[in-house]
């Protein structure tokens, strides 16, 4: 799926892509979510929000493991260490 908004609005106008209109307006008024790039730290954080949230939701982690996993990850970063 592409995330340019020229190529989402060529699929919307042919019609080879369900609900391109609506995806194609939603990227129009989209903003970076970290205008200056990801912090540092950004892909260790992600990978272990997407880590634990997997493991909790396939049951390999309760839910509040996951979460302490998480935050233990952002503190890690937080703190520099």
């Amino acid at each position: 799926m592409p995330s340019h908004l020229s190529a989402v609005e060529k699929l919307a106008a042919k019609g080879t892509l369900n609900g391109g209109d609506i995806l194609a307006k939603l990227l129009a008024e989209s903003k970076p979510v970290f205008p200056e790039g990801a912090p540092a730290g950004y892909p260790e954080f992600s990978n272990a929000v997407y880590t634990n949230l997997h493991a909790a939701a396939v049951g390999s982690m309760t839910p509040e493991a996951a979460i302490a996993a998480m935050a233990a990850a952002a503190n890690k970063l937080a703190s520099g260490s």
